[in-house]
């Protein structure tokens, strides 16, 4: 639509409000259109409204739960507040996100970090394992498998997560 055109344009020269406003236009003339409500979602993010930015990308998964990018870029949202209370909200979006993207290591990694920082665990040594499976080369991954594994008291595996860690330099 001119509207969505118009929002792009905006946010092509970075003027957020104008570009939001447009593609809220956009939308109240086609409340259905995914795309519209991505880019609505992406022009809040940007601008750091964030309860704003959630909200638009819960529309886009509501009406493509397919849409595995929406998850994803909601729960960085609730990742960047650096609140470990936040981090239970990033939670299921990332859990949707790796059920329709199983191979994509960053976000399982991601995933993996939230629940070791909300206690869970047991689920964190599950997801860090399988963004290994993907890609061995991250400390980071290897870290948050090795801690998810020493709370969950599995000696074995946290003293061979070691190992690994310490024959890649970390």
């Amino acid at each position: 639509s001119i509207w969505q055109a118009l929002g792009d344009a905006y946010m092509k020269q970075n003027v957020l409000p104008l570009g939001i406003t447009n593609y809220q236009k956009a939308i109240d003339l086609d409340p259905k259109r995914v795309n519209t409500h991505y880019k609505l979602a992406a022009a809040y993010e940007k601008d750091r409204k964030y309860r704003e930015a959630v909200n638009a990308y819960r529309a886009v998964q509501q009406l493509d739960p397919s849409y595995a990018d929406a998850y994803f870029q909601e729960a960085q949202i609730w990742m960047r507040t650096k609140d470990p209370k936040n981090y239970r909200n990033a939670l299921e979006p990332f859990r949707r996100y790796t059920e329709q993207r199983p191979k994509d290591f960053n976000g399982l990694k991601l995933y993996a970090q939230a629940l070791e920082a909300t206690g869970s665990d047991s689920l964190a040594a599950a997801v860090a394992w399988r963004a290994l499976q993907v890609d061995s080369s991250s400390q980071d991954i290897w870290r948050t498998y090795f801690y998810a594994l020493v709370e969950t008291k599995d000696t074995r595996k946290a003293e061979a997560a070691l190992k690994s860690m310490e024959r890649r330099g970390g």
